[in-house]
This record gives structure tokens, C-alpha cells and sequence, in this order.
């Protein structure tokens, strides 16, 4: 009787959009954390998971014995198509100081 073995091993790079240093250490674990679960639900192994402001590395083991193995994760739907983070948006300006209006009562001169 004949046997087989398999074992898929990747390693998987993420990038921020335009590589924009968003990872920062307050979400860092809990992103990793986020995906090593992503991971486990496909039955996979995080070997390792790490990176920095801009990108992520994942080493991940397969067994190919597993339908749900990475070469169906891009195609398939649902959470895995989301993005990890949502987009931060930037502060808005400060609002510029007001101005005297011209029913003001100020009668200071210069």
C-alpha cells in the first residue's frame, strides 16, 4: 500500500496601500494575532508572522490533505477579501481663529 505526503509551505508578504506606515505597536499584536486566526480556521500553521509599519511576513504550513489550502483563499468570498485595518482617516485642520465680523464692537486701533 503506497503512501503520500504532502506539506505546502509559503511564504506570504502583505503590503499597506502605497506602503504607508500604518502598523503601528498599539495594533501590531492584534493584527498578527487577526491573522494567525484567519489561518487556523483554514487549518493551516503560522509558522511565523511579523513585519513592519508597512508590510507584513507569514510563513504558513499546509497539509495538502485540506480542501481548504491557500490556491482557493484569493477566489473565495467573505472576510478574507476585507481589509485587515480600516483605512485611518487624517485629522481634520485646525479651524482658523475667528475674525472680528463687522458688527463687532471692537474700536481698537493701531
Amino acid at each position: 500500500m503506497s503512501h503520500t505526503a504532502g506539506n505546502l509551505v509559503l511564504h506570504l508578504i502583505f503590503s499597506t496601500k502605497d506602503r504607508r506606515p500604518l502598523i503601528t505597536p498599539e495594533i501590531r499584536t492584534d493584527l498578527f494575532a487577526y491573522l494567525g486566526g484567519i489561518i487556523r480556521e483554514m487549518r493551516g500553521t503560522a509558522l511565523i508572522i511579523n513585519g513592519t509599519a508597512d508590510h507584513v511576513h507569514m510563513l504558513i504550513r499546509f497539509s495538502t490533505k485540506f480542501p481548504s489550502a491557500p490556491r482557493s483563499w484569493p477566489l473565495s468570498p467573505g472576510r478574507y477579501n476585507q481589509p485587515v485595518c480600516p483605512p485611518r482617516t487624517p485629522p481634520s485642520p485646525p479651524k482658523p481663529p475667528m475674525s472680528p465680523s463687522s458688527d463687532s464692537k471692537c474700536t481698537s486701533s493701531f
